[in-house]
């Protein structure tokens, strides 16, 4: 059938009527409810993208149309991690304290390692208690993003996608942060860096790898895929910096993601009788004040996570409040805390 929406307005009642199938049907298909056949909510799904349909949270039992309720779903820790990380708080931090006097509440969806993040969202969908979600570490092709663009649910991702569609977003230029570092390493006479990038299959690992490959050919050296070293987890860069050490061609230095991961190198140098600043070089991504307490102090690339979470928080309510996704997205680089 081609039963259009009611005065202008898509409805539970319409799609059914466009889709042949029950109002409970259809409602349930919505919802994600396993009772329904991936094919049948596929067909729900088509029909309601095509006729405008738009999630009304007053329509699943809500008594005022909206929860007040923001959901931030990250990850918090990868199996092997010492700390985790120690910049998820400061990016929750961010956006509680932007949602502060709006009467929003942030309720945030931490997921362990080896959860399944689409899982870990999907929870939050079915369950139905929140206006807006905000979601991190994205991937090219992002299952999640493709989930709630179909579905029209207000979100806002910290990092891009590849999607071939806009949603809103906030980043930081992982890209620039490590053809940065190692332009920088290259004037204090480096000419082997090593890489050391998070899981691949992230944004913003792919993102750090190009500006890798990019920095090394404007400097005129090769890019040997030996040189970009897979970060398992944080206990794996000790073993990793110590196998590096003891090479025949041995880097002579190094560019870290993160604090942890600086201080697990640098720790694995130690072992290995080479020192930061004598030996080889360091330079990391910063979220905290740690690497001014090194011994030495580390040259870092400072990414204010307080700053994203706000910004995040401030997006998504612009979100929920109907704000086209193309007006929602920004990038800004990470500042350079150069030190002795």
């Amino acid at each position: 059938m081609d039963a259009g929406p009611k005065n202008g307005r898509a409805t539970i009642r319409s799609i059914a009527e466009d889709t042949g199938l029950s109002i409970a049907t259809v409602s349930r298909a919505l919802q994600d409810s396993p009772s329904v056949r991936p094919e049948t909510i596929e067909i729900v799904l088509t029909a309601a993208e095509r006729l405008g349909y738009r999630r009304n949270p007053a329509g699943a039992g809500l008594r005022s149309g909206r929860t007040e309720t923001i959901c931030l779903v990250m990850p918090i820790a990868r199996e092997g991690d010492m700390l985790g990380d120690v910049g998820a708080l400061r990016l929750a931090t961010g956006a509680n304290h932007r949602l502060a006097g709006t009467g929003y509440n942030l309720s945030l969806v931490p997921f362990a390692p080896g959860d399944d993040p689409f899982e870990a969202m999907i929870g939050v969908v079915r369950r139905g208690n929140f206006d807006g979600i905000i979601l991190s570490s994205t991937r090219p092709d992002d299952a999640r993003v493709r989930y709630l663009h179909r579905r029209n649910i207000p979100f806002v991702t910290f990092g891009r996608t590849e999607l071939p569609f806009a949603h809103a977003h906030y980043d930081v230029d992982n890209q620039d942060f490590v053809r940065r570092a190692v332009r920088l390493l290259v004037e204090r006479g480096c000419r082997k860096p090593v890489l050391f990038a998070p899981p691949r299959e992230l944004m913003f690992s792919q993102h750090r790898i190009a500006g890798f490959r990019q920095a090394l050919a404007e400097a005129g050296l090769a890019c040997d895929e030996t040189a970009i070293v897979d970060e398992a987890n944080q206990v794996a860069l000790v073993d990793e910096g110590m196998r590096l050490a003891a090479a025949d061609q041995r880097p002579d230095s190094y560019i870290c993601g993160g604090e942890i991961g600086a201080l697990a190198v640098m720790r694995a140098l130690e072992r290995a009788g080479q020192a930061v600043g004598r030996d080889v070089h360091l330079v990391t991504m910063e979220t905290s004040a740690l690497p001014v307490l090194f011994s030495p102090p580390l040259t870092a690339f400072f990414q204010d996570l307080h700053h994203a979470g706000a910004v995040l928080a401030d997006f998504i309510l612009r979100r929920v409040d109907g704000a086209p996704p193309e007006d929602l997205q920004r990038v800004d680089t990470m500042t350079l805390r150069e030190r002795a």
